[in-house]
């Protein structure tokens, strides 16, 4: 079985999504090729890893499939946007997702709660953004938030220790 994520948490251990913009994920490994019908199987399954990494897929951040694409990117491919768009329109997805609210797991739980992100530039545009102030805080999807990214070399190293 290959590693998939099931979890991602920010800096207070609230679930984040992830961003499959680019083929190569912004938080994890790729992502296994399976078919609509495939992810949609697996977010009723009776296997917890299965379920969990069907909502991390479904619940994060995918570049729509009429967004053209740059030459020399590795940016999610139309393929996979249009896998992607084909489940998150399924009205069996919104159905499940609604059951999944109240699961007893709780991982899972939040995961539903978080719902779908949205999936075209507008609707991005439409979000309010943070305060300047607030992107020091940290950002949903970093592990343990861009403060130490933001502080020294990048790498969390404080200045005075390089």
């Amino acid at each position: 079985m290959p590693f998939v994520p099931v979890r991602l948490e920010d800096d207070r251990g609230r679930v984040a999504r992830n961003h499959y913009a680019w083929r190569t994920p912004h938080r994890g490994p790729p992502v296994p090729r399976r078919t609509t019908e495939e992810w949609i199987a697996n977010l009723t399954s009776g296997a917890a890893v299965d379920r969990l990494a069907a909502l991390v897929w479904l619940t994060g951040r995918h570049l729509p499939s009429q967004t053209e694409r740059q030459a020399n990117c590795t940016q999610e491919s139309v393929e996979d946007s249009e896998c992607f768009e084909a489940a998150r329109d399924d009205p069996r997805v919104a159905a499940i997702l609604g059951g999944l609210r109240e699961h007893r797991n709780r991982w899972v739980r939040e995961c539903a709660k978080a719902g779908l992100a949205p999936t075209s530039e507008q609707e991005r545009a439409e979000r309010p953004r943070p305060a300047r102030n607030d992107a020091w805080q940290g950002t949903p999807g970093s592990i343990g938030g861009d403060r130490a990214a933001l502080r020294g070399d990048g790498f969390g190293w404080p200045r005075h220790a390089m």
